[in-house]
């Protein structure tokens, strides 16, 4: 299928005035409905899943500035500035997509506020350090536990490949 080929598409946009995130959120939204003909809709789904909780011993998030996973200072493309901390939801979006995790985490451990720290964690086997479990634990205080949520998840309805321009 044309979907699995691995191709990309350049973007290139310019708008005639200043635009909010939402704005441009729609306007990549209308951009792949009229060129690839995307349909989608809403659905939820209870899917296998992760809730991050406080470990018994509570949080330990005293970093000074910024978020260190890994040795590296995480910052994203959107972000002109790295930022002071993020927030739990923020984390949790991060973990989804660790090996070993891959999965949706969800962020239940009612905190609040905006959270510097550092991880490091096993990025494969053979590494000397903790797995991410183990070193979440133990260097944030913090935990994944486990559960079944119910998840809105997107159904692509219809796709197609796009004509050139």
């Amino acid at each position: 299928m044309w979907l699995n080929a691995f191709d990309t598409y350049d973007i290139e946009a310019e708008a005639d005035s200043p635009v909010t995130e939402a704005d441009c959120k729609k306007m990549v939204q209308t951009l792949f409905e009229e060129r690839f003909r995307l349909r989608m809709h809403p659905q939820n789904r209870t899917v296998s899943a992760y809730a991050l909780i406080p470990a018994k011993k509570g949080p330990k998030l005293y970093g000074t500035h910024g978020v260190t996973i890994n040795g590296a200072l995480k910052q994203s493309t959107s972000e002109r500035e790295t930022p002071p901390g993020w927030t739990m939801a923020r984390l949790a979006n991060y973990l989804s997509s660790v090996p070993g995790v891959q999965c949706p985490v969800v962020d239940r451990t009612m905190l609040n506020g905006v959270y510097a720290f550092t991880l490091d964690y096993a990025m494969k086997d053979g590494d000397d350090r903790p797995d991410i479990f183990t070193a979440l634990r133990k260097q944030l205080g913090l935990s994944l536990k486990a559960t079944r949520e119910s998840i809105q998840i997107w159904v692509v309805d219809h796709v197609e490949k796009p004509s050139a321009n």
